[in-house]
């Protein structure tokens, strides 16, 4: 758990980007573990009461929200053709040829920063924040966690995306909607929020050499990381610290148990072969 996440990702290694509506309301565990997503965060702007989108949104062709005004946002068919765009207005929606989309408040257009991101006065201060920008070749995506140090201003995000690399960014929902789990770090809160957007990779490939030693309960450094980062390709939501603690050994039990291995906590060389498998 962190109070910001960052990761940038060649579009290349990723196999899919997905609007994900959260009905019933799942925690990002929970998502995690029923659709294998690498990486999963916080989407736009809604009514806390009832759930709706407010901002412009469209998830696999359907539109879920078209407010009455065009404005810059992402989106996209496909990893390939992600990429910033004027979103349409309610009378035109159904004719934008693009099956996804999603915007908020943009930051950077073009490469060129917005001098005054946001106008709306209850967003102005320091906040917990969630972005979407890409810079050449790759998408970046950068969380905060709200009531931290690395909370922001809109300026201070439009900023940060910059100093990225990005050439295009908006600013997502925020505050105690502020959320992510990118392969495993992550930024938490205890809202459940109503639409995400899921990130998947092609064959990711762990970051991390395998183990050579038996990891066990106590284990430090890249090889408990390994096992961190495969049990959460099998569904745990791990924290990926090098920290193989109490946490760690129940989700590998849990592996182990649907696995058919030995229910011990240990990951030696039948535990890591199946690992693998995923």
């Amino acid at each position: 758990m962190a109070n910001s996440c960052t990761a940038i990702i060649p579009f290349s290694d990723i196999e899919k980007i997905e609007v994900y509506i959260n009905k019933p309301r799942k925690s990002l565990s929970a998502i995690k573990k029923a659709t294998g997503a690498d990486y999963i965060f916080n989407g736009t702007l809604y009514n806390m009461l009832t759930g709706a989108a407010v901002c412009h949104l469209k998830a696999d062709g359907k539109i879920i929200a078209n407010p009455n005004y065009t404005v810059w946002g992402f989106a996209w068919n496909n990893p390939s053709d992600f990429s910033l765009d004027i979103l349409p207005n309610s009378s035109t929606a159904s004719s934008f040829s693009k099956a996804n989309y999603i915007a908020c408040t943009n930051l950077i257009t073009n490469g060129s920063p917005l001098a005054k991101p946001c106008n709306d006065p209850a967003r102005q201060g320091k906040r917990g924040c969630t972005a979407v920008g890409v810079r050449e070749n790759e998408l970046v995506l950068y969380c905060s966690k709200d009531k931290t140090t690395a909370a922001k201003t809109p300026v201070q995000l439009r900023d940060h995306m910059m100093d990225l690399g990005c050439v295009s960014a908006i600013m997502l929902d925020g505050g105690g909607s502020s959320q992510c789990d990118f392969v495993g770090e992550t930024v938490t809160s205890t809202r459940k929020v109503p639409h995400l957007i899921l990130v998947y990779l092609k064959n990711a490939k762990c970051p991390y050499d395998e183990p050579l030693k038996l990891v066990k309960s106590g284990s430090r450094g890249d090889d408990a990381k390994w096992v961190q980062w495969h049990l959460n390709k099998h569904g745990a939501s791990l924290t990926v610290d090098g920290i193989f603690g109490t946490k760690s050994v129940a989700a590998l039990k849990e592996f182990q148990r649907n696995w058919g291995l030995d229910v011990d906590g240990l990951c030696g060389s039948a535990s890591r072969a199946a690992l693998k498998k995923f």
